[in-house]
């Protein structure tokens, strides 16, 4: 091969990044979120959220700081439409009486900073972005009040303003992130032929359950795995969680999978189940995203000894930046009743496909899926690749750094700063 044509090639690489592309336009950047929720068992006393693009040489470059180490990350939520929405809280502050800020990332300028200070934060009982026609905002909900700060406001508006709990028929919800640290999963009840938000007054209604499991269902916790505009996913709370009260653990492995779930289409209003390969513990929940059509779920298993699952014992790692906190600290205090082969599963809910993505790595997840291609991260790299029939083909290396275990979320952008970006 001549010189000129290992230049050739080698230049068409670098404009082709990633690669061919996958899943994006050729005017478009690849964008990475990475950060932590300090929810669930293992909380954090604060962690930095940042977000990233994909630099020279394979490396992450910093497109902006979100939250710096003195804020503590409480909450993620995407509308599916265009806005993520993290909130925080300062690092200083005790569970109570928060006061807060409430971020946008914006996906058609995520250069741009849009943050939106408030006097009081609680992620419980109801926290989530909402989206129909003409809104896009997020929820949450303060004492007895729900309250809405909206996503794209105009110049005038006033962002924070009195929520609605009837926009939570608008819920959305893309599902639980990967990685160690999981966030609070959004919790109904099956009542009355309907799964409903139950956390306030008055009561909202997610679905119309099918008459035939209406009555089998009715008055059992209903935790929802996603909620998006054409499809609506739950499974209801074990029965070995009611007898034990929540205590499914070593000692009490009553949940060993497969995990039952009930899928509503919203646009054929047509019911089905679908047994997913994972299990469950009083720590985790279901580890099930939704990049539509296709759930996406992290095999689980009961650990069947001592043997740590595969790459555990790689996490241990000297981190660029010391706030992020150790993936292996992570996966050793709230896993330690699961074994994680590597292997993630992708369900298409429109023709029924299945198939098995073995990364043979337990800190594995899909971060993105989108125009037939795939995004996926293993340990500190990620990596693009196609979705053709049954197989995932052409890995290929986009980013890996010391950073990229805390990344969970990407999206595709502009490349360029618009004139609302500093």
């Amino acid at each position: 091969m001549s010189k000129l044509l290992r230049l050739c090639l080698a230049v068409c690489c670098v404009l082709l990044f990633p690669h061919d592309r996958v899943g994006a336009d050729a005017q478009q950047s690849l964008y990475l979120l990475a950060g932590t929720v300090s929810a669930g068992a293992y909380v954090l006393k604060t962690n930095p959220v940042n977000l990233y693009t994909v630099g020279s040489h394979e490396k992450l470059a910093l497109v902006r700081k979100i939250y710096s180490s003195n804020q503590n990350l409480l909450d993620f939520a995407d509308d599916l439409h265009g806005q993520i929405y993290l909130a925080s809280s300062p690092g200083n502050q005790g569970t109570s009486n928060l006061s807060g800020i409430i971020s946008v990332v914006h996906e058609d300028d995520p250069y741009r900073a849009d943050s939106v200070p408030l006097g009081h934060f609680d992620d419980f009982p109801c926290w989530g972005a909402v989206h129909n026609q003409l809104l896009s905002a997020v929820q949450y909900c303060y004492l007895n009040q729900t309250i809405e700060v909206s996503g794209n406001p105009e110049s005038d508006e006033t962002r924070v303003v009195a929520g609605n709990w009837a926009l939570f028929n608008h819920f959305q919800y893309s599902g639980m992130n990967g990685g160690p640290f999981q966030m609070n999963i959004p919790v109904g009840q099956a009542a009355s032929g309907e799964v409903m938000l139950p956390s306030s007054n008055p009561k909202v209604t997610l679905a119309k359950l099918s008459p035939s499991d209406a009555g089998m269902l009715d008055g059992r916790l209903a935790w929802v795995i996603a909620s998006t505009d054409r499809f609506f996913v739950f499974m209801v709370e074990p029965t070995d969680f009611l007898r034990l009260k929540g205590g499914l653990t070593h000692e009490h492995p009553g949940h060993a999978g497969p995990l039952g779930i009930y899928i509503l289409d919203k646009e054929t209003k047509k019911w089905r189940t679908l047994d997913l390969p994972t299990a469950i513990t009083g720590y985790i929940h279901p580890m099930v995203r939704m990049f539509e059509p296709w759930l996406v779920t992290t095999v689980a298993e009961w650990r069947p000894g001592p043997d740590q699952s595969p790459g555990h014992d790689d996490h241990e790692r000297k981190w660029s930046n010391a706030q992020f906190p150790d993936v292996n600290g992570g996966y050793g205090t709230l896993f330690f009743d699961l074994y994680l082969p590597g292997k993630i599963v992708l369900d298409n809910l429109l023709d029924g496909g299945r198939i098995t993505l073995d990364t043979g790595q337990e800190d594995s997840e899909v971060l993105l899926i989108q125009n037939g291609a795939i995004l996926y991260r293993v340990n500190e790299s990620i990596y693009s690749a196609k979705i053709v029939d049954d197989q995932v083909i052409e890995p290929k290396l986009v980013v890996t750094d010391t950073d990229v275990p805390e990344i969970h979320w990407a999206f595709w952008g502009p490349g360029t700063k618009s004139a609302n970006s500093k």
